[in-house]
């Protein structure tokens, strides 16, 4: 392989794993963090029940003047000493949530600029314009409309399709389990996390019936391993993570990204981007 193309899949990666390590490094401090300054705050004799309060507030704007009340909501939120684990717990679920739109982005990112060097060479580099992203993904598309192999956007199965087509080591290893104790495959894994991403992003975790079906029929050992379902308010689904494993949720990811970048550039192992055994 040259050498300036063995850069660029060097660079690419990095950029995946400073993505994604990232947020496990910062998941771990901050947990161990706020467990340890938790008991210590409890501790502190000085402190009343009520620590914190918040109100939400917004300008009432005229549109007819420069003028603009500032207005306040009636309820008051207030956080209680006796309170921060339960508060901690929220936060950090929360934050889990978000890390699942930041990981699945920096593998599309990492897949799609595979694609760019492996397939479309003679393209411009996806990564420096939105025009250059819109080229490859019309390359791609009139490569699998020629194959008549139907160019689906839904949850990016494009990416996966075309792959499998180009790599026969790819489409190998894409049906295989993740694990020996699960059904869910790798393909089916990029679906869930596809899925979880839009979810969180645009539905604030609320799944309907039709995407806890589609989960059910694809991956059900591996959500319910890693995410549990509660009911809302308003009587919907909403999940959320698992805390205590989802940096095993995490790992996949991280997996899934460096064994297709082996098989999609036709390596025997993972020492191309530098990772050895320790």
């Amino acid at each position: 392989m040259k050498i300036e193309k063995l850069q660029i899949i060097q660079m690419t990666f990095d950029s995946f794993v400073a993505e994604v390590f990232t947020v496990e490094r910062d998941l771990q401090f901050w947990e161990s963090f706020l467990n340890i300054s938790i008991k210590d705050y409890q501790n502190q004799d000085n402190l009343h029940g009520n620590i914190y309060s918040a109100v939400f507030t917004t300008y009432d704007i005229d549109i007819n003047t420069d003028k603009a009340l500032l207005k306040s909501y009636q309820d008051i939120t207030f956080i209680k000493k006796l309170d921060l684990e339960e508060h901690k717990t929220q936060f950090i679920k929360w934050i889990l949530n978000l890390c699942l739109i930041k990981s699945y982005n920096a593998l599309e990112i990492l897949l799609l600029q595979s694609i760019w060097l492996e397939y479309f060479p003679n393209l411009k580099n996806p990564s420096n314009s939105k025009k250059n992203i819109t080229r490859l993904l019309k390359a791609i598309k009139d490569e699998l409309v020629s194959l008549n192999i139907e160019y689906d956007k839904t949850n990016n199965r494009y990416l996966i399709e075309f792959l499998k087509v180009k790599s026969p080591n790819f489409a190998k290893f894409s049906q295989k389990a993740i694990r020996i104790d699960l059904s869910t495959t790798w393909l089916d894994y990029f679906e869930l996390i596809s899925i979880l991403r839009h979810v969180v992003a645009h539905q604030s975790s609320t799944l309907n019936i039709d995407t806890q079906n589609e989960i059910k029929s694809r991956s059900k050992d591996i959500f319910e391993r890693h995410f549990t379902l509660r009911n809302t308010l308003n009587g919907d689904k909403q999940f959320q993570v698992n805390e205590n494993i989802f940096r095993d949720f995490l790992n996949y990811t991280s997996e899934f990204a460096a064994n297709s970048l082996k098989f999609i550039f036709n390596e025997n192992d993972l020492n191309f981007i530098k990772l050895t055994i320790p």
